[in-house]
């Protein structure tokens, strides 16, 4: 997972931010606190297809808050609920190849564009807002007729983080789960040249304000206390969230079943005919 450097990032301007950082926490924390945040926590605005535009067009929409941020929601069909929870820099209409083949098969899909994405509001976010999202959602009447959650990347590790504290009868489909968190962000942090005191102070701010723990919540080790029907489908060469992270979870837990895909990445999951295939089949 990577909460990351902008993409294309050169090495010369890596090391000059990293400079820049490190000089200026001696100087202000809080100044270059606010640096990193925007660097690791702003997501870089998703581009809508032709395709995206025209299915959104035809959604009907609804908001709800969390920690102060209105939350733009999108609704097709009226039977129960299908969750659908994006990733990184993505949006709730990501998932348009799912959308008519679950309103098909008698579901409502519900999209969500999660904090600092799509229409949602904000400019940073991390891993325990989209976890709260989540559950904000399946708390709230509007969650109450949800059947199954349809989670990709970061989307994925806060489904499973609400699944494992509010334990709510739905299945959960896994699309290329990020589930070390802690370690993809440190590593990308420590490439900037940031030192473990700065990483360790900056995540226990994030963990303070919103009551996780970094560790703790680590979606690997939650998928191991969850009894909830899971579909985990994940391609061998993904270089975003690597395949082995979860090879091993589902080994060790007979609830979880995992379909291992050849040549889709991280991204291609999404649009796959015989995935959403797959999916509806797994969720009926």
């Amino acid at each position: 997972m990577k909460f990351f450097l902008r993409a294309g990032a050169d090495q010369k301007s890596m090391r000059v931010v990293s400079f820049l950082v490190r000089s200026g926490w001696k100087i202000s924390p809080k100044i270059a606190g606010a640096t990193i945040k925007n660097i690791f926590f702003h997501p870089q605005k998703y581009t809508l297809s032709a395709d995206e535009e025209d299915l959104l067009r035809s959604a009907r929409d609804f908001w709800f808050t969390v920690h102060r941020k209105r939350i733009k929601v999108y609704v097709w069909g009226e039977g129960p609920g299908v969750l659908l929870v994006h990733g990184w820099n993505g949006c709730g209409i990501q998932f348009h190849r799912f959308i008519p083949p679950l309103v098909e098969n008698g579901y409502s899909a519900v999209a969500i564009d999660g904090p600092a994405h799509g229409q949602s509001e904000g400019r940073h976010t991390s891993y325990f807002e989209f976890s709260d999202t989540v559950r904000a959602f399946m708390t709230s009447p509007h969650g109450m007729q949800t059947k199954g959650i349809i989670g990709h990347s970061l989307g994925a590790a806060a489904a499973v983080n609400c699944q494992s504290k509010d334990v709510h009868p739905v299945k959960l489909v896994l699309l290329a789960p990020a589930v070390h968190l802690r370690a993809a962000l440190q590593q990308n942090m420590l490439r900037l040249g940031l030192t473990e005191r700065i990483f360790d102070q900056l995540i226990k701010e994030y963990e303070e304000h919103y009551g996780y723990s970094i560790t703790e919540d680590e979606p690997i080790r939650l998928l191991n206390t969850i009894q909830s029907d899971i579909l985990i489908v994940h391609d061998r060469k993904d270089r975003m969230t690597p395949y082995k992270d979860i090879e091993e979870a589902a080994a060790t837990n007979p609830h979880i079943e995992l379909f291992a895909t050849e040549g889709l990445g991280h991204l291609r999951l999404l649009t796959a005919d015989n995935i959403v295939t797959l999916v509806i089949d797994f969720l009926k």
